[in-house]
């Protein structure tokens, strides 16, 4: 989302990416972290995990989860492909960290803040 500040110090928002001509000339754009610090928002702790429940609701609420197996399909090696599907099915927990659910996000085109945004949504279901 982007931020700007006029020279009053006034924080400015848009949901959407403005035409640099539709900007006011006293605005400048400031990065997310400093807009947020000067609005004193607190930081939004990553959870270090998700339930099985939790992992899945947030792919499907992301429009993802029919992907994860077409990913796991695609996995030449059968053993580790094998490996991977055991964890997908099996694993009682999703850990934000562990390499094979790192790889399926990379599967999926995932980026590091988008996997951390999956997190953050998954621990409210």
């Amino acid at each position: 989302m982007p931020y700007y500040q006029d020279t009053d110090g006034q924080i400015y928002f848009f949901d959407y990416v403005p035409e640099p001509q539709n900007i006011r000339a006293d605005l400048v754009a400031i990065t997310d972290e400093a807009a947020l610090a000067i609005l004193n928002v607190p930081p939004v702790e990553v959870p270090l995990a998700l339930t099985r429940k939790q992992a899945k609701q947030a792919l499907v609420l992301a429009g993802l989860y029919t992907n994860v197996e077409v990913a796991i399909a695609s996995i030449s090696d059968e053993t580790e492909r094998l490996l991977v599907q055991v964890a997908w099915e099996d694993s009682e927990t999703f850990e934000r960290n562990n390499s094979t659910l790192l790889m399926l996000a990379n599967a999926l085109g995932l980026t590091s803040e988008q996997l951390d945004q999956m997190f953050i949504t998954g621990a409210t279901l």
